[in-house]
Formats: C-alpha cells, structure tokens, sequence
C-alpha cells in the first residue's frame, strides 16, 4: 500500500495491504491484524495485535500460543490461589525457619535464586481456562499497564473540577471510567500525547514485562490486546517495531488504521459490547501527530526505543533475541548483539552530547 503524506484521518487509510488480501477467510476479530502487515522485514504469524475479544476461530487460525492482556488483571485472577502462590514465590525472598529450644525461632532470609524478578507470570487461572475461551491451549499473561501508581499520576495530572468529580465516584462506589476516559481524549484537558508518555515515564517496569516476553522465541505467535487494541497495545506493538528497525512511519500508519478500523466496527455494531463512552469519536481517535510526536519525545529523552528498554530493565541479550525472533533479516544472536550494542553506544554518545551542547 503506498501513501502519500501522513494526514490524521483519510479515507486512504482503510485500504488493505496486499499481504491482508491475500489472508482467505479474513479476519474476523476487531482491530485484528499481524504486524507483518507494518513491514516486510517482520515474521508472518509471529506476533498479531487486537482489542479486547478475539474469536475462537482467529484464535485457532493464527495458533495463538500466548496472549498478553495489558488491562488490569481481573479480580478472580488476582485472587486465585495458584497466582498467589506464585506470585509470592517470585516477589518475596525464600526463607529457612528452624527452632532451637523451645521458645526461638530463627529465621534466615535469602534472595531467590529467580534469574529475573522482572518477568511477568502467566496467570494460571486463565491458562487453565484457555481451551474454553480461545478454542485451543494457550499461556495468558496480565500485565497492567495502568497500575496504582500510574492511575494516580494520570489522576493528579486532571483539573482539580475533574478530580473531584472522580473522588465523588468513587466515594458513591461507582465507576470514574467515563469521566478519565473522556479527559484523556480531550487534547484540551490529557489527550494522548500527554497519557502515552505517562505511560513511557511511570509504567517503566510492566512495559519491560510486556516487550520481555517477545524475547521467548517458544512464546510465539503472541496475541497482543488491550480494550480497543489501541492505546496501550499501541505503545508496546511500537517499542517492538522500533526494537526491529522499522520505519517509523510505517508505525503510523499502523497506528491510524486502527481509529478507522474501530470507526467501521461500530457503524457496523461490532462494539456493542463496550460502553458508550468507549466508542465515541474522541475515544478511539488515533491521529498520526500523537504517535509521531512519542516517538520523537522519546528519541530525545532516552536516545530510542532501544535505549528506553534498557533503562526499564532489558538486556542487549533480550533486544537482541527479539529481533532474531521477529526479524526476516536477522543476522543470529551473536551479531545481533553486537549491533545492539553498537547502537546503544553510537546513540549514548549523540544522546549526551545534546545534553552537553544544551547547557
């Protein structure tokens, strides 16, 4: 598909990439897609990205091996006692109790001997589950790109008018979403900009989570999803292209498409399961600014995607399995690590020498 230009919103956007074309019977699912369509350097069935239901029969289709959910993990998921074990397994140290006499106790702590305390845990509550909900076995993964301390930022960000009204939902015990949701779309309030680079800043380490989990080559293909598969799946599907060199302005253009990809959905009440406030023009807008405008922030506060990872937590090692995963022209592990590392260091270099010349 060639365009010309990168407007916000136009028609053009709607056309289908001839590798979309040639996939018989298409996808049914909403907002749908494997990033292969962004660039032809990327593996076929490797990694799709969607909203939040797919059919059992894409599902199938693709061979989903791994679904990453980036919304909040559910309460029954948090509660189950297989996810509580193993999330107290992971996070806190492993101990050794033994008793001398008859009233001590003593009490050795001692790190775990866990490589990465930074993994995200598949939730085995929905693992279980997954034949029944994606018509076939499949690792899922919660990883919560709006946790607690997220939400309060984007919450001490709001007019005071707005926090207010946020603070009396939640006293009532109701839900605050429509009100958030609607100031972050509005450019004159949030907007996108200003809620996707919160994301970049305070949700550093469930983004790692996320992106860590490409470097698995046995956890492909990877089904990626969020609510509408836009915002936060957005971000991440963007730190992994930009982790495989591709053009950022084929990331756009991927971008784009899908407000006018969730437009068409609703005129044709495939989101009739999303609240109204969800669906509005504002909501799923997608304009090419924001994205273009958080790819240029970020090369100017960390150097790149790359140099954004490692500061959250990835190594040269995981960066360069993910584009041996996910890269057609892939040069093996040991090169690619190199050339990680090369990039890295050529891009720390330019990085603070804008600093300095900026003092």
């Amino acid at each position: 598909m060639e365009v010309t230009g990168r407007p916000d919103n136009a028609d053009v956007w709607l056309t289908k990439t001839d590798k979309e074309q040639r996939l018989s019977p298409p996808l049914t699912s909403v907002n749908l897609r494997d990033l292969c369509s962004v660039s032809d350097n990327i593996k076929p069935g490797m990694c799709v990205r969607s909203s939040q239901v797919i059919s059992q029969e894409d599902a199938q289709r693709l061979g989903v091996r791994t679904v990453l959910d980036l919304r909040r993990s559910p309460v029954l998921c948090k509660a189950h006692p297989n996810n509580t074990g193993q999330l107290m397994k992971h996070t806190f140290f492993k101990g050794r109790i033994w008793f001398s006499g008859i009233a001590k106790c003593h009490v050795r702590l001692r790190p775990s001997k866990e490589p990465d305390h930074n993994r995200a845990l598949s939730c085995q509550r929905c693992t279980a589950a997954s034949k029944e909900t994606y018509g076939q076995h499949c690792s899922v993964y919660h990883v919560d790109l709006l946790p607690t301390n997220v939400a309060l930022n984007i919450l001490g960000r709001l007019p005071h008018k707005l926090q207010f009204r946020v603070l009396v939902c939640a006293a009532r015990q109701q839900t605050p979403e429509p009100i958030v949701a609607a100031a972050i779309a509005n450019p004159d309030v949030m907007g996108y900009f200003k809620f996707y680079k919160i994301l970049l800043e305070k949700a550093r380490l469930p983004l790692a989570r996320a992106v860590r989990l490409f470097a698995d080559k046995d956890s492909a293909p990877v089904l990626v999803h969020c609510i509408h598969g836009k915002d936060r799946t957005g971000v991440v599907t963007m730190l992994l292209l930009l982790v495989c060199d591709v053009d950022p302005g084929a990331i756009v253009e991927d971008y784009v498409r899908s407000e006018l990809i969730l437009r068409e959905s609703r005129d044709n009440n495939e989101l009739v399961s999303l609240p109204g406030h969800l669906t509005t023009n504002e909501v799923i807008a997608a304009a090419a600014s924001v994205i273009e405008a958080l790819m240029d922030y970020m090369t100017r506060r960390w150097g790149g995607a790359k140099q954004y990872l490692v500061r959250a937590g990835l190594t040269v090692q995981e960066l360069a399995a993910i584009r041996v995963n996910y890269m057609l022209s892939n040069q093996g592990q040991a090169a690619e690590e190199q050339h990680v590392s090369a990039a890295l260091l050529a891009s720390s270099g330019s990085h603070s020498g804008r600093h300095r010349k900026r003092a």
